[in-house]
């Protein structure tokens, strides 16, 4: 049987950041699915970026990367998305991880062509793209109004006003397109309870696995340490807020932070009052990791891994990296966190705000290898569940017909 053709269309498909893998996933499923596959995407002169998914079939066409004028100059890009469209003649267009798609899915609705979108953060409704504040997950603005995002100063780009009004207008254009998508597709019912909050009808949602490559994580051999990991982007929606009064709650424990490099890792340090434990040398400081291979040995060594992320969480890559290599997760219940981490089982979690529980929970894996060593077997068996790709050809093949 002939099956559906599909032409994706992700921000970017060249690179190594979790954006960048999560749309190689997506091409790599759909070709082992049998889809015929078109990618829509800038293209890139680096070969070696190139190489994971050279084995697979597809036809690319390349796109002109979005600039915010974009939003209102479209010429050129409704051009070449209809010269693809002649070409590759798609039955549905989906768009990923993207908020620069508002001139293309005008021309889908245009040409009656399904289209379907699956967002990876909670950029699309968010101006900072990560829908976070001091006191938990934020949907302030997932309404359609902005008045709040002016008020919280929400951008985290200088100059302040003008990186708003862009990032705002974008939102408020596109959220029409997102409105009248055929499907929006996500990770968790977390994440669809608040597209239905946007205002996206229940019946027009659906679950996806995981567009998650786990095969970076083959070779890396994981061990029980004596430390817990904090890495990631720093930010308060990432929780990085609350880092002092936990470890300030754990005497004796070690962590180790992984910064870009020292000028960064001074000015958060310095900004989230983390200075006097790298003086007391509870914190240990690591900067210039070179490769990502590097960043996942570190990971493997440690005891657990923090992810005290505030905002309402997603598919985290760094979640199921830790999960993938066995580590115990400590998490606050936002998001799929309280999906996938059950307390004492595949992790350790606490209620937002929850410090105290928090700290508890480090201290409590910090002195108990028993404990350490069940959650760890629970989390390989539950990021094998996740991960096997037999998942995916019920769910697609709901969405996008056999």
């Amino acid at each position: 049987m002939i099956k559906s053709k599909i032409l994706f269309v992700p921000d970017t498909l060249w690179g190594s950041d979790s954006g960048h893998r999560s749309a190689q996933k997506v091409v790599k499923v759909l070709s082992n699915l049998s889809y015929r596959v078109g990618v829509f995407s800038p293209d890139t002169s680096n070969v070696n970026l190139k190489k994971d998914i050279t084995n697979y079939n597809y036809h690319f066409y390349p796109r002109t990367p979005f600039r915010y004028y974009n939003i209102a100059i479209n010429s050129k890009q409704k051009s070449e998305f209809n010269l693809v469209l002649s070409d590759f003649q798609p039955d549905f267009v989906f768009f990923f991880g993207t908020t620069g798609f508002n001139s293309l899915a005008e021309v889908c609705l245009e040409k009656g062509i399904k289209y379907h979108l699956q967002f990876l953060t909670s950029d699309y409704y968010c101006a900072k793209n990560f829908a976070g504040l001091e006191n938990g997950p934020c949907f302030k603005c997932i309404k359609g109004s902005y008045l709040n995002a002016i008020r919280n100063k929400c951008s985290s780009k200088s100059p302040f006003f003008l990186n708003l009004v862009k990032e705002t207008a974008i939102r408020a254009t596109n959220r029409r397109f997102i409105l009248s998508a055929d499907k929006v597709l996500g990770y968790s019912n977390d994440q669809l309870k608040d597209y239905i909050k946007f205002g996206i009808k229940r019946e027009k949602l659906s679950i996806t696995p995981f567009f998650f490559d786990s095969s970076h994580l083959l070779g890396i051999n994981s061990k029980l340490g004596d430390y817990f990991l904090v890495s990631g982007q720093i930010s308060v929606a990432k929780g990085w807020h609350k880092l002092a009064e936990i470890i300030g709650k754990c005497p004796g424990v070690k962590f180790k932070f992984l910064f870009r490099n020292m000028v960064v890792a001074l000015e958060a340090l310095d900004k989230y009052n983390l200075s006097k434990f790298v003086e007391s040398n509870q914190i240990s400081i690591i900067t210039n990791i070179e490769n990502h291979s590097d960043l996942l040995n570190i990971m493997a060594s440690a005891r657990g891994v923090l992810i005290p992320s505030y905002y309402p969480t997603t598919g985290e890559f760094f979640l199921l990296e830790s999960l993938g290599l066995g580590k115990v997760v400590l998490c606050f219940d936002s998001g799929v966190h309280k999906e996938l981490i059950v307390q004492e089982q595949t992790g350790m979690i606490a209620p937002i705000e929850d410090v105290h529980k928090f700290a508890d929970n480090i201290t409590k894996i910090n002195n108990d290898d028993v404990l350490c060593n069940k959650i760890s077997l629970e989390a390989n068996n539950l990021f094998a569940d996740l991960m096997n790709d037999d998942n995916f050809e019920s769910p697609l093949n709901s969405l996008w017909g056999n």
